[in-house]
């Protein structure tokens, strides 16, 4: 299919396959060797690492940082993506009281600052707002991006989980573009394709990111209610030199002319290596929708 015909902002460049490192502190890997897995990563043109403050109980950023700290010129190699704004209860955390969203500007500066320290790094390339803050002041989100970019700790901004109007209503309030979203969007759960979401992000030429492209492993349930999407997937496999359903899965995504990146969440250089070639799978318009055929049980009217 063909390449996007919009080019997005002028964001960081972001890789075919963005690396979520939501589960980091479970993959096991000391400092070393997770150091010895960003170079292959990065050598897989897995150049973007997707981290959120939150993640692992607050601590996959130090563990990251921990290991880039050891061979701080690969920094220069990658695409760090931070996030904030979701507010966990946590042994880390005594005065948060209950799950919540914090989009103040004294929020987002101080996390900022917590994830440039942990991440070992003097600038982050993409913030993204993690969730929707109901109580969101677009005009102090605007005063700490502006601050953030001025003194360089932030180069681009972004959102994610934001519908299309969310988007629309903060960025009204903004100097600087909005340059993605990150979205749950998969075969499973194609629902961004049907809400406006990636059109929104085709007409303000930001970049969706995918997250849980394969649906968290439920397009690959022992399932009746997923075979007849598992089959398409072979078939459309077959066709396209024998590629594995995940890979079919992920290429479905990046056929999008939005310029989808999938976030893919393993610390298996396998699988990461498997996940980067399905980015170069070039699925045609009938692959495409055979696909989505299959995810919905009928054909498009």
């Amino acid at each position: 299919m063909p390449s996007p015909a919009l080019a997005p902002h002028a964001g960081p460049a972001l890789s075919p396959v963005v690396v979520g490192c939501m589960r980091l502190p479970s993959w096991g890997l000391d400092a070393p060797a997770l150091r010895d897995w960003m170079k292959a990563a990065l050598d897989l043109d897995a150049a973007t690492f997707d981290h959120a403050d939150i993640y692992g109980d607050y601590g996959a950023e130090a563990r990251f940082g921990e290991a880039l700290a050891l061979e701080p010129g690969l920094r220069d190699r990658m695409v760090l993506i931070g996030k904030c704004g979701i507010r966990l209860k946590s042994a880390s955390r005594p005065d948060v009281r209950v799950k919540h969203y914090d989009s103040s500007a004294a929020h987002i500066l101080a996390s900022v600052e917590g994830s440039l320290r942990a991440l070992r790094t003097d600038r982050l390339d993409l913030l993204l707002l993690h969730r929707p803050d109901y109580l969101l002041r677009p005009e102090e989100v605007a005063e700490a991006f502006h601050a953030l970019k001025r003194d360089g700790k932030v180069l681009h901004f972004g959102v994610s989980n934001h519908s299309a109007s969310q988007v629309a209503f903060l960025a009204r309030a903004l100097d600087l573009p909005l340059v993605a979203n990150q979205v749950e969007i998969s075969l499973e759960r194609p629902g961004a394709l049907f809400d406006g979401t990636l059109d929104a992000c085709m007409a303000a030429r930001m970049v969706p990111m995918a997250w849980s492209p394969l649906g968290g492993g439920g397009l690959f349930r022992d399932d009746p209610a997923q075979a007849r999407l598992r089959d398409a997937l072979w078939r459309v496999g077959e066709r396209h030199g024998g590629a594995a359903p995940d890979q079919v899965a992920l290429a479905w995504l990046t056929a999008h002319p939005a310029g989808i990146r999938p976030v893919v969440g393993t610390g298996r250089l396998d699988r990461l290596a498997g996940a980067a070639a399905a980015a170069r799978l070039r699925l045609d318009r009938q692959d495409w929708y055979e696909l989505l055929e299959a995810s919905r049980g009928h054909e498009v009217a």
